[in-house]
């Protein structure tokens, strides 16, 4: 069996860094902004030389995971919709069999929710960048199949500390006494990275199954937690006292029951239905160990 070759087009976050370490063999190729990271013995290559893998690599897979979380709001609109748009358009000139795009969880943004779930300002303009490139690799026609992945919140060690779940553990650690946590009672999906990383292991193994011109995917793990369950977890962990200032809002009933609904990984073909290997208690102890030991 012929391995398919897989472009990846940014090695540059969390996410990326660690789709590298997993997946540097010789079939898989790999984007980056930063000139200090072209190795392309290691098969990495500038983000500009885009077209130029595609024509010489024959690429069957390009896995778009470009994206930034913030940012400017022209930045977040150049990078989520721009970016991804022009890796589309040219991915579309040469014979890839399939485009599979790294999405958000597009029921942050469903029209029956409150605009207050994903708050305002940069979390409501990260989301809505990724639903403007979202609505046109939906609609725009393509020579190749097009297969769009919603996840919520991916995590694991070693990521940026303005991430949510580093953030959080890393200002419980240090006894910020302004910490606040909005919509307690709010469920979000925690997906381990490594977990993460299976997902796509299974989707590059068995892409050819999905024969529909566009499919949807969920990366998601079985674990639904509120918000306060989560910060629960976490200071029981770090056998923390401190209190957490909240603000509770309304309709979780309403918010919960469509979260549920539209992101749910049973949506998948049988064969991506995946068990979490490492739940959120586990994960987040994964998390904690590099902070406690770097002294932060």
């Amino acid at each position: 069996m012929i391995e398919k070759k897989v472009l990846f087009t940014s090695i540059d976050g969390f996410i990326g860094l660690n789709i590298f370490k997993k997946f540097n063999k010789s079939n898989f190729f790999f984007l980056t902004d930063k000139s200090s990271r072209v190795n392309h013995n290691k098969r990495v290559y500038h983000y500009n030389d885009f077209e130029k893998i595609l024509e010489l690599k024959e690429i069957n897979i390009v896995f778009n995971n470009r994206g930034i979380l913030l940012g400017k709001t022209k930045d977040l609109n150049r990078v989520n919709y721009l970016d991804s748009k022009r890796i589309f358009k040219l991915t579309n000139k040469y014979r890839v069999d399939y485009f599979v795009n790294l999405d958000t969880n597009k029921a942050l943004v469903s029209r029956g929710l409150p605009s207050s779930i994903i708050g305002h300002g940069k979390g409501r303009e990260y989301h809505n960048s990724k639903e403007s490139f979202r609505q046109f690799f939906i609609t725009e026609n393509s020579s190749f199949n097009r297969i769009n992945i919603y996840c919520d919140i991916i995590y694991g060690p070693n990521d940026k500390l303005h991430k949510f779940v580093n953030k959080t553990v890393f200002e419980i650690m240090n006894n910020d006494k302004n910490i606040t946590l909005y919509n307690p009672n709010l469920i979000r999906n925690f997906l381990y990275i490594d977990d993460f990383l299976k997902y796509i292991h299974k989707l590059i193994g068995s892409i050819h199954k999905l024969e529909e011109p566009y499919s949807e995917l969920f990366f998601s793990s079985s674990e639904f937690k509120t918000l306060n369950k989560f910060i629960v977890t976490i200071k029981s962990l770090l056998k923390s006292n401190i209190f957490i200032n909240t603000h509770k809002g309304s309709l979780y009933k309403k918010t919960n029951k469509i979260l549920r609904e539209e992101f749910n990984s049973k949506k998948n073909p049988a064969w991506l239905r995946l068990k979490s290997t490492v739940g959120l208690k586990a994960g987040l102890g994964r998390v904690i160990r590099p902070l406690v030991k770097g002294g932060l």
